[in-house]
């Protein structure tokens, strides 16, 4: 995860999961929810938020062109997510005491 881009990511996960045609939009959203993983794991808690953030407007563009009511449950595990990644990025802000910067990640979730 290191070391590749967030398409590399989308293109590896489209293969794993077998699809002939790989969607960019699925892709851009599982790229995300890995990068997020990885800055997570390296405690980059904001940086995690900010790769997490950069998924919700693929996803929301799958949920809008999805006819079945499957994705309603993953939109709620995404804001979820979210809103504790915004918590975690807010009180690391905190902790590193930097007055310039205002901890408003989970005020914009």
């Amino acid at each position: 995860l290191k070391r590749a881009s967030p398409a590399q990511l989308g293109n590896q996960c489209s293969k794993f999961l077998g699809s002939a045609e790989p969607s960019p939009k699925a892709a851009e959203v599982v790229a995300a929810c890995l990068l997020c993983a990885r800055e997570y794991h390296c405690g980059n808690l904001a940086e995690a938020y900010d790769q997490l953030v950069a998924g919700v407007q693929p996803f929301l563009d799958l949920f809008r062109q999805e006819e079945e009511t499957w994705v309603v449950e993953p939109l709620h595990v995404m804001v979820s997510n979210l809103r504790h990644c915004a918590e975690l990025a807010d009180s690391a802000i905190k902790a590193a005491g930097d007055e310039r910067v205002k901890p408003d990640k989970l005020e914009n979730a």
